[in-house]
C-alpha cells in the first residue's frame, strides 16, 4: 500500500514546485484527470513494487525510490510543457 502511495506526493510536489509561479496552472493541473500525472503515478508505484520484488534497486527503501521515479517522471513528460513556457517567457521579457 505504500510504495503505491507515496508516488503520489511525488506527483503532487512536482507539480506544487514546477507551478508555484502560475497558482491558475497549478488548480487546472491539480483539479482535472491528467494523463501525464497518472502515467507518472503508474511508474512510481511500478517501481517501487520492483524495488520491493528485487530489495531495493538503488537504495533498500521501496517507498523512496517510487517517490524519486515518480518526480523524475512527472518532470520529463511535462518537460515540452515547461520548454515552450521558458521560451515564451524569454522572448516577452515583459510579460508577466
Amino acid at each position: 500500500m505504500g510504495v503505491a502511495a507515496i508516488p503520489v506526493a511525488g506527483v503532487y510536489i512536482s507539480a506544487c514546485a514546477l507551478y508555484r509561479s502560475a497558482p491558475e496552472r497549478l488548480a487546472e493541473c491539480s483539479t482535472r484527470f491528467k494523463v501525464k500525472n497518472f502515467a507518472a503515478w503508474m511508474l512510481g508505484a511500478a517501481v517501487g513494487s520492483g524495488s520491493v520484488i528485487a530489495s531495493g534497486f538503488i537504495i533498500p527503501v521501496p517507498a523512496l525510490e517510487g517517490l524519486a521515479a515518480s518526480v523524475l517522471a512527472f518532470v520529463l513528460l511535462h518537460n515540452w510543457e515547461l520548454l515552450s513556457q521558458a521560451k515564451q517567457g524569454r522572448e516577452d521579457p515583459t510579460a508577466a
